[in-house]
């Protein structure tokens, strides 16, 4: 394609890329260097020919290794005045943002407790301004179906660590980010569902301007998984007509426009960061985004006529 792409001013993405393994990710003795990686990824200097420290730090999936609830004083409380926790206020860029998977944890004392993978947007003064939470659970990973009539006959449980299972989000959910345009945040395989990936709209919701993808993908190992997720992620941008990026805690992390095209990525199993400019949409919206289920139909029958042809020839 010829087209070029338009970007986003005083928007620089760093992509933080940590490669932990999942063998230690969960574990309790590793989490302050867990911490302490993210961070030094995301200070680093500048490597790219942006020439200028990006203004949006992005972590992967499930990143911050502990319920982060927004009270840095009652998290520093049970961490200690050393922890890491101190230095993530200071390495969000002003009138910018920190945008990063976490666990969340609701209820307590008289209430159930409810466990959500989350994204969640931190401005520069460490505050929590936005909250989506995943919809797209794993089954056997995040949760357990029809627990309640397998429970006892269960051969196997969660592969994720904790005997509670996930609660699911709602759904799409358009979100607010100091200093950047509107954005559909998707985690894990949320990606790989076509026509799921931003909020109807006819709801009355302005379309966001770009999709973000946090994942894990420490799951696949050595093998294709990975490259098949990234493929599905760039089928999403062309859909949609939006740039996609996508933020990988090991596996292919990387800033792919509104063409389907990657304009920058990393290796698999690569501790890394970099910066990029975030792309803007495509200026005409697709034939997809606008008609959804009519282009699927349309696409079908275009490919049975083919069929058709091809089987009189």
């Amino acid at each position: 394609l010829g087209a070029e792409n338009r970007f986003v001013e005083n928007v620089r993405l760093r992509l933080v890329q940590p490669n932990i393994p999942q063998n230690i990710k969960w574990k309790s003795q590793f989490r302050e260097k867990h911490l302490k990686n993210l961070i030094e990824l995301s200070e680093a200097p500048v490597v790219s020919s942006i020439g200028k420290m990006p203004t949006h730090i992005i972590w992967p999936e499930t990143s911050v290794p502990f319920v982060l609830d927004g009270n840095m004083s009652t998290l520093r409380d049970a961490f200690g005045e050393n922890s890491s926790l101190v230095d993530i206020a200071r390495i969000i860029p002003q009138n910018g943002a920190l945008l990063t998977g976490s666990l969340r944890k609701t209820g307590g004392v008289k209430e159930r407790v409810e466990l959500w993978n989350s994204l969640q947007v931190l401005d520069d003064d460490a505050k929590i301004t936005d909250t989506f939470n995943k919809f797209h659970l794993v089954p056997f990973g995040e949760y357990i179906p029809f627990r309640k009539y397998l429970e006892n006959f269960m051969i196997i449980g969660k592969l994720v660590k904790g005997r509670i299972d996930f609660v699911s989000g709602p759904g799409p959910k358009t979100i607010q980010v100091p200093g950047a345009p509107l954005v559909s945040p998707l985690i894990c395989y949320e990606v790989i569902f076509s026509g799921a990936v931003i909020v109807p709209l006819n709801d009355g919701i302005p379309k966001p301007e770009w999709l973000l993808n946090i994942t894990n993908d420490a799951w696949f190992g050595l093998s294709s998984g990975p490259y098949q997720h990234l493929a599905t992620a760039q089928l999403r941008a062309v859909e949609e007509g939006l740039p996609l990026v996508r933020v990988a805690n090991t596996g292919v992390s990387a800033v792919i426009d509104g063409y389907g095209r990657i304009l920058k990525a990393s290796n698999l199993n690569e501790r890394l960061y970099f910066d990029e400019q975030l792309p803007k949409p495509l200026i005409t919206p697709t034939f997809y985004s606008r008609n959804r289920l009519i282009g699927v139909v349309f696409v079908f029958l275009v490919l049975l006529a083919l069929s058709r042809l091809r089987s009189f020839a």
